[in-house]
């Protein structure tokens, strides 16, 4: 029982701190602050730009923080 508390806790915390790397990421990324990451600000980040197309579900030609969190997960 107790294995499987500090393998709970264990696997909480690197969510976290993957779901903060991930929103780290966004706003790196997104350096005019507009809240979407373009190709161009894509451009900056080889897997990000590679896989635009794939992140970019709605196909507006732009990343919102819900697509990006979605490709993070």
């Amino acid at each position: 029982m107790k294995k499987v508390i500090i393998t709970s806790v264990f696997m909480l915390i690197t969510l976290v701190c993957f779901a903060q790397t991930c929103a780290e990421k966004f706003v790196e990324l997104d350096t005019n602050q507009d809240g979407l990451i373009s190709r161009t600000e894509a451009n900056a980040d080889a897997i990000v730009s590679n896989w635009f197309d794939i992140i970019d579900t709605d196909a507006d030609d732009y990343i919102n923080l819900a697509e990006f969190a979605n490709f993070c997960s």
